[in-house]
């Protein structure tokens, strides 16, 4: 069996992030060293987007990061765009005047069902 070289693999992995995830995992591993949970004063220092976020998405924006920095580094800058662009979401005012009106028509049933729509479309299963 061949011997892990920690070190090399860290950086092989380190390497592979952009700037960005570069800043979360450092932020990440300073937490660890001090034995303190980040919060979410941490991630407004390097994400001020995440303002826009509830307490609730900022544990689950925190839990994804950490679960993706954990596993390699590789799904780290897919979860930080994700959140993101929830976020941009959030933020507008207009996008979300829409999506509250939206919920209240299918609310008051003027929507149409997925199962309306598939037959209307002859779609047999998704």
């Amino acid at each position: 069996m061949a011997t892990v070289d920690l070190r090399t693999e860290a950086k092989q992995i380190l390497d592979k992030l952009s700037d960005e995830s570069l800043g979360v995992v450092i932020s990440l591993l300073v937490s660890l060293k001090d034995r303190e949970s980040p919060k979410r004063t941490d991630l407004l220092s390097i994400y001020p987007w995440v303002q826009y976020l509830s307490d609730a998405e900022c544990d689950e924006f925190f839990e994804e990061l950490s679960d993706a920095a954990k596993d390699s580094g590789a799904g780290v800058d897919e979860v930080i765009n994700a959140w993101r662009e929830t976020a941009e979401i959030l933020a507008d005012p207009d996008t979300m005047a829409d999506i509250a009106e939206s919920e209240k028509q299918l609310a008051n049933g003027e929507g149409v069902s997925w199962d309306r729509v598939k037959q209307r479309l002859n779609i047999k299963s998704l």
